[in-house]
């Protein structure tokens, strides 16, 4: 670990920040920052917001029948109850609070007041009346819908009345490795929220991922990345039953470092108060 990260750390612990990760998933903050959020663990409060934790109450899409399989559970209203539970009882290893704001998850996300044909042909097929309709067309495209922009107002919404209870928030949310929609939605509502934001590269994406190099580049972000905690994170990861095995078939979350991107503004002003 170079100097600046080091010092990154001990000034966050120094000023008491509040640690607020923005998560589109249940699961995603810890998989991406789990191991700074262990180092910080009782140096600073900790904070977890979970955007898309609900499933809808739909009829199932191929897309959706298959993750369901692939997690081997029943009922959609079943696996996200369960998620629910995993995520607040790995934060509460944290002493983290933790919140869920219960928005559909794209992989069920409807359309809202779609027209009476689109209706007539989701009786047939689903499909027709999801945003998002097919998972590796759809939901990986990187490319967030126009229909979704009620539902961005909304989370904006609720994540600024949570961050106004805390003092010296700081920001964390995914960079978006893997254009997974959610991903994307996430980092840009929390762009265009906050003034300052630190990026999670996200895991396990960005083993075979590229990174958004122009996104990087056009909001002068500077790399920040460690290896505390990973150890120790591994065994949070474990937490996450539902998801582990479907994620890591072989039962190994592969070692690696956590990386951040951050402005430069931010690094200075962390650094110089």
């Amino acid at each position: 670990m170079n100097h600046i990260n080091s010092d990154i750390l001990r000034k966050i612990t120094e000023k008491s920040h509040t640690l607020i990760a923005v998560s589109p998933h249940l699961d995603d903050a810890i998989l991406s920052a789990g191991g700074l959020l262990l180092t910080l663990k009782g140096k600073n409060q900790i904070v977890n917001i979970t955007i898309f934790t609900s499933p809808a109450s739909v009829s199932s899409s191929l897309s959706v029948k298959a993750f369901l399989s692939q997690c081997k559970y029943p009922s959609a209203e079943a696996l996200f109850e369960d998620r629910r539970s995993e995520d607040k009882e790995v934060f509460s290893t944290l002493l983290a609070e933790s919140y869920h704001l219960n928005q559909v998850d794209a992989l069920w996300r409807q359309i809202e007041n779609p027209g009476s044909i689109r209706k007539i042909l989701a009786k047939i097929l689903p499909e027709f009346t999801y945003t998002y309709p097919i998972y590796r067309l759809d939901v990986i495209s990187g490319k967030v819908s126009p229909k979704d922009q009620n539902l961005i107002e909304r989370t904006s919404d609720q994540i600024k009345t949570i961050v106004k209870k805390y003092s010296s928030p700081i920001i964390l949310c995914p960079l978006g490795i893997g254009s997974n929609v959610d991903h994307i939605l996430t980092r840009d509502l929390c762009k265009s929220t906050f003034k300052d934001v630190i990026y999670w590269s996200d895991q396990p994406y960005a083993l075979s991922n590229p990174i958004d190099k122009q996104f990087i580049e056009s909001n002068d972000l500077v790399e920040f990345s460690s290896d505390y905690g990973i150890e120790e994170n591994n065994e949070l990861v474990k937490g996450y039953k539902t998801q582990y095995k479907a994620l890591f078939p072989d039962g190994i979350f592969p070692k690696h470092q956590e990386v951040f991107y951050f402005s430069s503004n931010l690094a200075s002003e962390i650094l110089t108060k």
